[in-house]
């Protein structure tokens, strides 16, 4: 199920009620995994499947102004109302959130201000396209579910987690962590694809003559100290360069999208859409 990935949110006031954005590096994808693509301004008809339900959504390419915004790229959305039942489920899906979405809005001094869920109480909602055009399955994990996989996932080394959650790794993790490992897979999956297998470090899609799509996932602030699963915290490498990493621990410059060992030698990145 893992290849089907086709979003990863984290769940926040707008989710709850209304919709999602995709973001623009992953549009691509989407589309192609869904096998349609509505054009500027137009909108199709989708439905998504969540704990055996059906629910109608749809699918809106916004119709801003072009000539306005030249350059802007496409605004993507996957859009509900409440009378499609799919806001009810997903809140009560999502417990913690809807909590602090409640508390937020009753509170008269946050009218002006955007709620920020902190990373220990965040949940998350995944979707997957199916073999049915127009049917996207939907998978969540609440945040009580991701409190207690992992409590066992911080307690393993960080390179011996990314090679468990690659589906080509020989490594295996016998724990009840699934949902949290899909989740990184997924994710990870998802950037490979977006990268066509390619290294962003040194630009090279290593198997590409043999026919393999050989590549690793890594978690630039490691997953078993932060957490933190969000695409932006992971990076598609190959397997040289994700052994160095974890072998020489460099700092990771955000500004500059660069790794910094610790004998002074500096590596940027050749290849990047997404961070």
């Amino acid at each position: 199920m893992e290849d089907m990935i086709l979003l990863q949110k984290e769940v926040d006031k707008s989710l709850l009620s209304q919709g999602m954005s995709i973001p623009s590096a992953y549009h691509r994808i989407f589309c192609e995994k869904i096998g349609m693509c509505p054009q500027h301004g137009e909108k199709f008809k989708l439905k998504i499947l969540l704990d055996g339900i059906l629910y109608e959504v749809e699918l809106i390419n916004q119709n801003f102004d072009q000539r306005v915004y030249p350059n802007h790229p496409d605004v993507l959305q996957i859009r509900y109302s409440g009378r499609s039942g799919l806001p009810q489920a997903l809140q009560v899906k999502f417990p913690k959130t809807t909590s602090l979405v409640r508390e937020f809005q009753a509170n008269p001094n946050n009218s002006r201000r955007q709620l920020s869920i902190p990373d220990t109480d965040k949940e998350y909602l995944i979707l997957y396209a199916t073999p049915q055009k127009g049917v996207l399955l939907a998978e969540t994990i609440s945040n009580d579910e991701f409190v207690a996989e992992t409590k066992e996932i911080v307690k393993i080394p960080e390179m011996d987690y990314e090679l468990a959650i690659d589906k080509n790794a020989t490594i295996l993790i016998e724990t009840g962590f699934k949902k949290v490992r899909r989740l990184s897979r997924a994710i990870g999956n998802s950037l490979k694809s977006l990268y066509r297998y390619r290294c962003q470090i040194c630009g090279q899609a290593i198997g590409e003559p043999y026919g393999s799509q050989l590549i690793h996932a890594h978690h630039i602030v490691p997953f078993t100290q932060s957490l933190n699963n969000d695409a932006k915290n992971i990076m598609v490498v190959c397997p040289n360069h994700h052994s160095i990493i974890h072998d020489r621990n460099p700092r990771f410059d955000w500004a500059a999208r660069m790794f910094e060992y610790p004998n002074g030698f500096r590596e940027g990145l050749k290849v990047n859409q997404h961070l």
